[in-house]
Formats: C-alpha cells, structure tokens, sequence
C-alpha cells in the first residue's frame, strides 16, 4: 500500500504545482491554494519523492524500479514538460503512466511478473486504454 501511495503522491504534487489556478478555484482545501504549503515548499518536495519512489521500489525489484522510473517520466513529461497540453499526448500519457503504475503493483502484489502472465497483460493493456475490463 505504501508503494501505491507514494507513487500517487508523487503524481498528485506534481500535478497540483502546475494547476495552482485551477485549484485556487475548485479545490481550496489543497495544501498550496489553503497556503499549508509554499511553491517553492512543494517544488523541492516534489523532486524530492522521485528518488523516495526509486529507493522504496528498489527493496522490491527491478522490475519494480522500472515501474516507478517509468512514471516518474511519463508524469514529468504530462507536466513539467506540459505535454498534456495536446490532447493526443495528454491521453497516451496517461495511459502509459497507468499502465506503468498497475505494472509496479502488480509486480508487488503478485507472485510471478505480469510478463510471465497474459491474463495481467490483457488487462493492464485493456485498462490503460480505457477499455472495458469485464469481457476479458
């Protein structure tokens, strides 16, 4: 569960530094707009949790830490890198950052990789496009 959340939050800070407007408006209870949190406070936190997901991965496997890299680079090119400003490169984003994500807790929670297991496959595959998970 702590390799989830982490991950996640690792998302989430990033993303909350670049939709400070937004969340001015619609989410004034988030740390930075109910200012618990200076800018610069959730920058350097914000780089500081890529390393924390790289090392906790690392106590699982490699796979795992390829998992986390993975996200960790699709999230700063959905954000930093303001890709997710095309809508084209917002979706395969985010669909490969869930994939990425679903593979790294599945290599957690699993016994065995999901490269070694079709039936994971199929369905990280089916949900990081956005398909309908049920007829698989």
């Amino acid at each position: 569960m702590f390799w989830l959340w982490l991950n996640i939050l690792q998302f989430d800070v990033s993303n909350q530094i670049i939709g400070l407007d937004e969340d001015k408006l619609n989410k004034q209870w988030r740390p930075l707009p109910a200012n618990r949190m200076t800018y610069n406070q959730a920058v350097v936190f914000r780089w500081l949790l890529i390393p924390a997901c790289w090392l906790l991965s690392a106590c699982y496997s490699r796979q795992t830490v390829y998992a986390s890299v993975a996200l960790c680079t699709f999230t700063v090119m959905h954000n930093e890198l303001a890709m997710h400003n095309h809508w084209f490169m917002k979706n395969v984003l985010n669909g490969l950052g869930f994939a990425s994500f679903e593979v790294g807790a599945t290599l957690i929670a699993g016994k065995s990789s999901p490269r070694s297991e079709p039936k994971q496959q199929k369905l990280i595959c089916a949900s990081s496009a956005g398909t309908d998970r049920t007829r698989l």
